[in-house]
């Protein structure tokens, strides 16, 4: 799930190159950014959550709680390499 912060879904060119490099699928979520939050917390209340969801500093306080619980990881903590396009 990711923020869209246009009137139109992005390019597809960066998520191919993504893929090509990561040698995975992606299924990105587009969500407007005026209902990011709302579809955000909806999915963590329902235990809905994508693999992959973009916080901010204003969800991070929010979010702090679930670490602890493991719904929440840190990308360094769960890959070898934090960058994906080296």
């Amino acid at each position: 799930m990711a923020n869209l912060h246009t009137p139109e879904v992005l390019d597809s060119k960066i998520r191919e190159i993504v893929e090509g490099k990561a040698n995975v699928k992606l299924d990105i979520e587009w969500v407007p950014n005026s209902n990011y939050n709302e579809k955000l917390n909806s999915a963590f209340a329902t235990n809905t959550l994508p693999q992959v969801v973009s916080i901010g500093s204003e969800q991070l306080d929010q979010f702090r709680e679930a670490i602890p619980s493991y719904k929440i990881s840190k990308l360094s903590t769960t890959h070898k390499s934090p960058c994906l396009l080296r």
